[in-house]
C-alpha cells in the first residue's frame, strides 16, 4: 500500500451556504494532506455554488459537482454519484454541516494494513458552535464493532467510518430512503462476512445538531420518514433474529419502537401493513399489538400495553 494513500472525501450538499465553508476549512485543515474532495449539490438555491468556487479557487483538491437530473432527488443519490468521481484507495462520506477533527485522517491512515477494510472512530454532538459540546459516542475500545452495535453500545452515522474503496464499491446508499440512510448503510458494510474493521477510540467528527432535526416529536414525522426507519430497523431485526438471544434484544426493542412511532404519528395503516406483512411473528402476537393500535387510535391510550406486550413475547 502507498505510504500517502489518497482519501477521498464525498459530501453531499444542499442550501448550506451558511455552513459548507466551516466544513471545508475543518477538511484544509488537515494534518494528512493527500485528499480529494468532492461536494455534490442537490439542487441548492442559495449562494451554495459561490462558496464552492472561491474553494476551488484556492484549492485543486476541492471537486464541485451537480446531481445530474437523472438522478433521483436526496443525499444519498449524491453520495452515490460522488463515489463514481473519486480516485483515492480510502474513502471517507462526510456531511455539509459537520466539522472534521484536524487529526482525523492521519489517525485513521495510520491504522490501515492490507487487511484492514476500514476504520472506524467516534464523534462528538454539538450545538451552534464546536465549543458548545453535547454528547460524546464510541469513544470506548470494542473488539467487535457489529456485535457491539447489536448490544446497544455503538451508534452509527456515516462520518464515523473510512472505507478502503474496494471493501464498498459494491454497496450503494439506498436513494429511497429519507431516514435511517446512515444507519441502512454503515450496518450493510460492517456486516459483510470476514470484514476486518479496525477502531480509533477517539472523537473524528463533530456533529452539528440543529432544532428542527433533534426534535424527537414523531407526530411530526412524514409517512416516508416513518416507512423508511420501519424498513432499516426491520432488516436489522429479521437477521438479529438469526442469532443468540443477548444479540437479539436491542436490534427487536429499536423495531418495535420505530413501530410504535408509526402509533405516536397516527399512521395506523402503515403499522397494520408492516405488522402483518412480518413473517416473523405469530398471528396470536400480532393480533395482540393490532388490538391495542385500535384502541389507541380510538382513545389515545395504550402504549404502555404496547410495551409490556412486546417485551413479554421476546424478553
Amino acid at each position: 500500500m502507498n505510504a500517502q494513500p489518497l482519501v477521498s472525501i464525498i459530501i453531499p450538499t444542499y442550501n448550506r451556504a451558511s455552513l459548507i465553508a466551516e466544513t471545508l476549512d475543518s477538511i484544509q485543515q488537515q494534518t494528512y494532506e493527500n485528499w480529494e474532495c468532492i461536494v455534490v449539490d442537490d439542487g441548492s438555491t442559495d449562494t451554495t455554488s459561490q462558496v464552492m468556487q472561491r474553494y476551488m479557487q484556492n484549492d485543486g483538491r476541492i471537486q464541485f459537482y451537480y446531481r445530474p437530473i437523472t438522478l433521483i432527488k436526496g443525499g444519498n443519490s449524491c453520495r452515490n454519484f460522488g463515489f463514481t468521481k473519486i480516485k483515492g484507495e480510502f474513502v471517507q462520506w462526510f456531511d455539509s454541516d459537520d466539522l472534521m477533527v484536524k487529526n482525523a485522517l492521519e489517525e485513521k491512515i495510520a491504522l490501515i494494513d492490507s487487511k484492514i477494510d476500514a476504520v472506524f472512530s467516534g464523534f462528538k454532538t454539538f450545538e451552534k458552535t464546536s465549543k458548545n459540546i453535547k454528547a460524546t459516542y464510541n469513544c470506548k475500545k470494542t473488539e467487535d464493532i457489529l456485535e457491539s452495535y447489536l448490544l446497544g453500545d455503538l451508534v452509527f452515522n456515516i462520518p464515523s467510518l473510512m472505507y478502503r474503496r474496494e471493501f464498498v464499491k459494491n454497496i450503494k446508499f439506498s436513494e429511497t430512503l429519507t431516514r435511517a440512510q446512515d444507519l441502512d448503510f454503515v450496518y450493510k458494510c460492517i456486516s459483510q462476512k470476514k470484514a476486518n474493521i479496525t477502531q480509533v477510540t477517539k472523537a473524528h467528527c463533530l456533529v452539528r445538531l440543529h432544532v428542527n432535526t433533534i426534535t424527537s416529536q414523531f407526530s411530526n414525522l412524514k409517512k416516508e420518514d416513518l416507512t423508511s426507519e420501519i424498513l432499516v430497523r426491520e432488516a436489522i431485526f429479521f437477521d438479529a433474529m438469526k442469532l443468540e438471544k443477548r444479540l437479539r434484544l436491542y436490534p427487536t426493542q429499536r423495531y418495535f419502537n420505530s413501530l410504535k412511532n408509526a402509533l405516536k404519528a397516527k399512521q395506523f395503516q402503515l403499522f397494520n401493513n408492516v405488522l402483518f406483512k412480518n413473517n416473523q411473528l405469530s398471528m396470536m402476537f400480532k393480533l395482540k399489538l393490532y388490538v391495542i393500535s385500535v384502541f389507541y387510535k380510538l382513545t389515545g391510550k395504550g402504549l404502555t400495553r404496547y410495551n409490556e406486550v412486546v417485551n413479554g413475547h421476546f424478553l
